[in-house]
């Protein structure tokens, strides 16, 4: 339902501001859980969307490989085992069977006394990466406005001209994160203006896309 209703949002803001569209960044965010087993209820359990969808995954069916939970979450095994391990610590998933070829999980129907000790920096895992999340959208952010602002008064600029003053405008301030893309996710991330409808490039040179 949350889907249909973003879909449709999306549509209707292309209309209406057109050529620019909406990307989603549905990583980003906290999502704040009740997790039911047959003896007991975890209340207010807090994590990433990724984590919620991970654990979502195991109320539809209780047994997942690890390439089939990959698929169906569109993320590197890699990736997802590490992200697997927040419900390990917590007991809401166990690893079953591991061979050369295959990992296999299960979630339990029974928590059990000694499992979910709520540790905190397992809490703080989920949330860590949610403002870690949080920190580099706002980094994307300021460095679009700048880039947009830039572009407005300089008229056209090159790649490395706009990494070079991206790195003088958004230096590291404390705990601050600065900017710190390399050319490479600079261009990216230009491309991505790109397909917004917000930017333009023609011979190496960037420009603010004119509505026609």
């Amino acid at each position: 339902a949350i889907a249909r209703e973003m879909a449709r949002f999306e549509k209707q803001y292309a209309h209406h501001k057109a050529p620019r569209k909406l990307v989603w960044k549905p990583a980003l965010g906290q999502v704040t859980l009740d997790v039911v087993f047959e003896d007991r209820t975890i209340k207010n359990v807090t994590c990433t969307p990724l984590h919620a969808s991970i654990l979502h995954l195991f109320s539809e069916q209780s047994r997942w490989t690890l390439d089939g939970l990959s698929e169906r979450v569109k993320v590197k095994p890699d990736i997802l085992r590490k992200k697997l391990s927040l419900w390990i610590n917590r007991g809401f998933i166990h690893e079953v069977s591991r061979t050369a070829d295959e990992v296999v999980y299960e979630s339990p129907t029974h928590l059990g006394s000694g499992a979910d000790s709520r540790n905190q920096a397992d809490d703080d895992e989920g949330v860590g990466e949610s403002a870690a999340s949080a920190q580099e959208a706002q980094l994307e952010m300021q460095a679009e406005s700048y880039v947009l602002g830039m572009l407005t008064n300089l008229e056209s600029l090159s790649l490395d001209r706009i990494h070079n003053m991206l790195k003088m405008f958004l230096p590291s301030s404390g705990s601050e994160q600065g900017y710190d893309f390399t050319e490479v996710e600079l261009r990216r991330f230009l491309s991505r203006l790109i397909e917004e409808g917000k930017l333009e490039c023609s011979g190496g040179q960037y420009k603010i896309r004119r509505s026609s």
